[in-house]
């Protein structure tokens, strides 16, 4: 990255954060700076991070935290309780994070607490409704303002136990929420903005507008649009001062005719009003051999929403014929090896006891336990339907007798995401047994008795 690189994105980024519309009545920009207050949690890999932690800070003037490798300990939300941030900046697992534990809490609540909860919001939304029925031509921003005033009692004292009480941007880098958790958000107040990076821009392209939903381009960026992809999708495309210099040493890997179009990896595709609008990212996708795209961590969520007792899930299908899926068992970790071992964990075994399942082990899980493959059988095929095309079914599954751990560096230790380059290769002999050299129609079966497909 040059000097240009870093400093005009510092700068471009800035405008998106503080304007002069954000100052006080009566406040000094110096005033201002100084209740910036940042916190910061994201993959320190990313070329993103160094503008938005240190370059970003010193345009802007503002104090920079960051977390420990303790956040996962349950120290998360008591650093944003002490610092109580103006500006937060995490990963999707850390705001999912906070998500599972506010969802736990309210499932501890007394059956009477939860009804006055969910009372008050179904009343918040009769509300919404009816004043959006009543007035013509309103806006998404007047409706959004509206639902966040009836909510505003709710919001408050939610926002302050999370400690973001203080906090007036929220993003998010490295991915799109689920819509559920999203929802939530949105319904205490906090607006998580998403951003599009690419690794050869040194910062973020798009941001998503808290107004209109939009993504729109940061300052001296420019996006084009790339032929049609599948199912009416274009591939993006953009340029500006934020493209890395270090390309031109790489002149290999981009055509001198689109020396800065970089590939945003991401597809758009346009809705009713011909506006294009951002569909899934080409990171979070695997191509098939036949080139059917299918978005890996969307339907891996889903598996394990069908099979809670799995840990992860890992979709196999890039270059393949079909896809297939790597499964894990919430298993104990060793307290002095830190490794994962064979035993199940408490919830696990609760979990397959009331299925009329007798599993301590993942090594009791073998192939004569029908009813075990067949739950994961019919899951599958929940997973197939949603899918649509049989060209982008789940075909096999193979079931491994420990889960990733982030000791082996399985799992990201920071965004706590699955590092697939390394578990293809830990794990190539068992998703090589998924792909026999037969034709699809005649696949024999592999590690059960029968093909998810009903081939025979």
């Amino acid at each position: 990255m040059s000097h240009d690189n870093l400093t005009f994105m510092a700068t471009s980024f800035k405008s998106q954060i503080w304007t002069e519309e954000s100052l006080k009545p009566n406040q000094t920009k110096r005033e201002m700076s100084m209740e910036k207050r940042m916190l910061s949690y994201l993959s320190l890999s990313q070329a993103y991070s160094l503008v938005i932690e240190i370059l970003l800070p010193i345009a802007s003037g503002t104090t920079v935290f960051f977390v420990g490798p303790d956040i996962w300990e349950g120290q998360l939300v008591k650093t944003l309780q002490l610092i109580k941030p103006t500006v937060f900046f995490a990963t999707s697992r850390t705001w999912k994070l906070m998500y599972d534990k506010i969802k736990h809490q309210f499932d501890q609540l007394t059956f009477f607490e939860k009804m006055l909860i969910t009372n008050f919001k179904s009343t918040t939304e009769q509300l919404v409704n009816k004043v959006k029925s009543t007035i013509e031509n309103q806006n998404t921003v007047q409706n959004f303002s509206i639902r966040s005033k009836l909510n505003a009692f709710g919001q408050k004292k939610l926002k302050k136990q999370l400690g973001l009480h203080k906090c007036s941007a929220f993003f998010i880098l490295d991915g799109p929420l689920s819509t559920e958790v999203q929802e939530f958000y949105f319904d205490i107040g906090v607006s998580i903005r998403n951003m599009l990076n690419s690794p050869f821009m040194s910062g973020p392209h798009l941001a998503e507008d808290i107004e209109s939903g939009d993504n729109i381009e940061l300052p001296g960026c420019a996006t084009s649009f790339q032929s049609n992809l599948t199912n009416d999708n274009f591939e993006l495309l953009g340029t500006g001062r934020h493209v890395c210099m270090g390309i031109l040493h790489d002149l290999a890997t981009f055509d001198n005719s689109d020396l800065f179009q970089i590939d945003l990896h991401v597809s758009a595709a346009k809705d009713e009003a011909d506006n294009f609008v951002l569909t899934r990212s080409a990171s979070d996708m695997s191509q098939l051999s036949n080139g059917y795209f299918v978005h890996t961590e969307a339907v891996e969520e889903l598996i394990k929403s069908l099979v809670p007792v799995f840990s992860n899930c890992m979709l196999i299908g890039p270059n393949r014929p079909y896809f297939s899926v790597l499964m894990t068992l919430q298993t104990v970790t060793d307290r002095v090896t830190k490794k994962s071992t064979k035993k199940l964990t408490l919830s696990a075994h609760d979990w397959f006891k009331r299925s009329g399942i007798l599993a301590n082990t993942t090594a009791d899980l073998t192939p004569s336990n029908t009813l075990w493959y067949e739950m994961v059988d019919n899951a599958l095929m929940l997973v197939n339907r949603q899918l649509g095309s049989k060209a982008a079914f789940i075909v096999q599954w193979t079931l491994l007798e420990t889960d990733f751990s982030v000791l082996n560096g399985e799992i990201e230790p920071t965004t706590k995401t699955l590092n697939r380059e390394l578990i293809m290769k830990n794990y190539e002999k068992e998703i090589e047994s998924m792909y026999p050299d037969s034709p699809l129609p005649t696949l024999a079966p592999i590690r059960f008795p029968r093909n998810i497909l009903g081939f025979k």
